[in-house]
């Protein structure tokens, strides 16, 4: 589609035309991106937001592209919105609700990464037994998908690799790094008194900052997951706040772990050396 051909269908679309704004989202999924984003107005979003709504799979992939444009900073938004977090929220329910989707369609709604969601890839999984869902579920808790809340359960994700036939590697060697954890907040106190029960029954090394307790005690605790090599090997005062020193695999997972857990904590991150 050119470039002018583009401004007239758009035209259209917003005079209500459903099969010029069925044109316009399939030419931005088809690489047309850059022709339709930068003729794109506020007011497409209405007839784009219904379209997805009436089960329009490449209004869907546009729409969860407009929201995430206007997340991030450095990209120009596609259209306004306010609330764009609990809308995208919102678009999880209405994928769920789109009835007779093809193998085809599942493939481009990954592609456009609207199923990045593991609790809605599972909804999507079991109502349509699509091999492709299959294995990033199983990806999602062999690895884990920690800022989902989602820890690593070996059992599921043999549970999925299986159902697809795909190979399943009982454990998985990782390259430990060292890690700095700055914890703040009203939690701080509850994971400090923890992590001192732990270290008196796993062995205190050589002064009273030096610990040892294993990375899967932590998160079994925690999180009821086993599955993450790693050790805590220093807990240091900073403040109101505490420094914790691990040799972790995941970065991530020892950090969302103590922010589920633990009441208005504040952590980052800082990777020492790997």
């Amino acid at each position: 589609m050119e470039k002018n051909e583009v401004k007239s269908v758009l035209e259209k679309a917003r005079k209500g035309d459903v099969n010029a704004q069925k044109m316009v989202v399939a030419e931005y999924c088809n690489g047309g991106y850059y022709k339709i984003g930068d003729e794109m107005v506020a007011e497409d979003k209405c007839w784009m937001v219904r379209l997805a709504q009436e089960g329009d799979v490449n209004a869907i992939c546009c729409v969860r592209e407009g929201y995430m444009s206007v997340l991030k900073p450095w990209a120009k938004p596609l259209f306004e919105s306010e609330e764009a977090e609990a809308e995208l929220n919102a678009l999880k329910d209405v994928i769920r609700s789109v009835d007779g989707l093809t193998d085809d369609d599942i493939e481009q709604l990954i592609e456009f990464n609207c199923l990045n969601d593991c609790e809605l890839m599972g909804d999507l999984y079991e109502k349509y037994d699509n091999p492709r869902l299959g294995e990033r579920l199983g990806d999602c808790y062999y690895w884990g998908a920690e800022e989902q809340g989602v820890f690593r359960d070996r059992e599921k994700a043999k549970y999925y690799y299986d159902r697809v036939g795909m190979d399943y590697e009982e454990d998985c060697d990782e390259d430990l790094v060292e890690v700095k954890y700055y914890v703040e907040g009203e939690g701080v106190k509850a994971l400090k008194k923890l992590l001192s029960l732990m270290s008196e029954k796993t062995g205190v090394i050589d002064s009273k900052n030096r610990l040892f307790v294993p990375l899967r005690l932590l998160m079994m605790t925690l999180v009821g997951s086993a599955e993450y090599d790693g050790v805590v090997v220093k807990m240091e005062e900073d403040g109101d706040g505490v420094v914790l020193t691990m040799e972790v695999g995941s970065v991530m997972a020892p950090m969302c772990a103590i922010r589920s857990v633990f009441a208005n904590v504040n952590v980052r991150a800082e990777v020492v050396n790997g």
